[in-house]
């Protein structure tokens, strides 16, 4: 709760600088509101925006604030801004967890100042991929939930987003979507594509960890958006996940297909050796370890557990913490299905923890907080 409230108050600004927000006056009717928040989004002005949503909050539409959001940020105008989807999916959890009542000024206001943050002019390749999704359109308008029985190549939608080329990845991905396949399934594609991306980067050379884990935590937000937004927002959002690959070909990560099966010759027989591996900085063996003990038919959980302890004990586990609730989530997604990538999930979270850590005392956050916990005052602390 105290982190929260401090997350929340920094991003909202002090009380002081910010002009009290009043509603419209009545009568305003929804459409009225909507259009208004489309139109406003597009020109990036959020404080008019926030007035609209408090508005709406207080006139009873609370019900149709996230699912606007949503739509607003997966628009075409929105590609290249990936993080917007991420943090409204944290933005939605907060409102269900808490409530209206306690939680709707703070979606009121963040939301506005996401979907209307000012963008700039696109640079070539953004401004080719919004007029490729403009004329995705009457397939995006169109998409559905998808049925799983319908015949569906993952390997080759997987081998087009990493093409580097976007009319290749963005017309596999409209091909897919025409086919009638689950939009469900292309998430799951997504997402673990970005995890076995993850687990496979080279860490001799710098790995690209924001641009990898922002591939992750978005398929992962898809599945809010399809809940929000219903299945057009997140076919937008699958669209969103294309581009983002794309950006980062940078990394150079070779195509792999999902179907083939993992092997190793390492061994591992339970989470302290992979425990050891993470806090001894030992990033080439920890992805090894993990896979054995996942082949062998070890239980995840346990090994999520344990590496999260380790995490947390960091100073850098502010670095980790949004993708280990995502890792936390999605396993349990996944943790009995037979799919020959899921044991990437893991292997990506052990991979990035070991190699984000630094080779120092660095766990002064943690044992700070604990003395806290147990009653101890900063002045304590620094006498000890």
């Amino acid at each position: 709760m105290i982190a929260l409230t401090t997350a929340a108050g920094a991003a909202a600004g002090d009380a002081a600088e910010r002009l009290e927000v009043v509603p419209l006056p009545d009568p305003v009717a929804w459409t009225s509101i909507e259009r208004w928040v489309r139109a406003f989004s597009r020109d990036g002005q959020a404080g008019r925006i926030e007035r609209c949503l408090f508005t709406a909050g207080h006139a009873g539409h609370q019900d149709n604030i996230l699912p606007l959001l949503f739509d607003c940020a997966t628009t075409p105008y929105f590609l290249g801004f990936a993080d917007h989807i991420i943090w409204l999916d944290h933005l939605a959890r907060v409102q269900e967890e808490f409530g209206w009542d306690r939680a709707g000024e703070l979606v009121f206001n963040l939301g506005a100042k996401l979907v209307g943050r000012g963008r700039g002019e696109p640079e070539r390749f953004r401004r080719d991929a919004i007029a490729l999704m403009g004329d995705m359109e009457p397939v995006l308008a169109q998409a559905q939930a998808g049925a799983l029985e319908v015949p569906y190549d993952e390997d080759s939608l997987v081998k087009a987003l990493v093409s580097a080329d976007l009319e290749t990845a963005f017309g596999a991905l409209t091909q897919q979507l025409e086919a009638g396949v689950s939009i469900d399934r292309l998430i799951d594609t997504c997402l673990l594509l970005a995890a076995d991306r993850m687990a496979r980067v080279p860490v001799n050379v710098e790995a690209g960890w924001p641009c990898l884990t922002r591939e992750f935590n978005l398929a992962a937000a898809l599945r809010t958006v399809q809940h929000y937004g219903g299945p057009t927002a997140a076919a937008r959002g699958l669209v969103h996940a294309a581009w983002q690959f794309f950006d980062d070909r940078w990394l150079n990560i070779p195509y792999r297909p999902l179907s083939e099966p993992l092997t190793t010759s390492a061994t591992a027989e339970d989470p302290a050796s992979i425990v050891e591996a993470i806090q001894t900085l030992n990033v080439q063996e920890v992805g090894p370890r993990v896979l054995a003990y996942g082949l062998a038919g070890h239980p995840g959980t346990p090994l999520i557990e344990a590496m999260g302890r380790a995490i947390l004990w960091d100073d850098t586990a502010h670095q980790l913490l949004p993708t280990l609730g995502t890792v936390f989530a999605e396993w349990e997604r996944f943790a009995e299905s037979d799919h020959p990538a899921r044991l990437q999930i893991l292997v990506g979270l052990a991979r990035f923890a070991t190699d984000v850590r630094t080779n120092k005392d660095s766990g002064s956050a943690a044992r700070a907080a604990l003395r806290f916990a147990q009653g101890h005052t900063a002045v304590d602390i620094f006498e000890d």
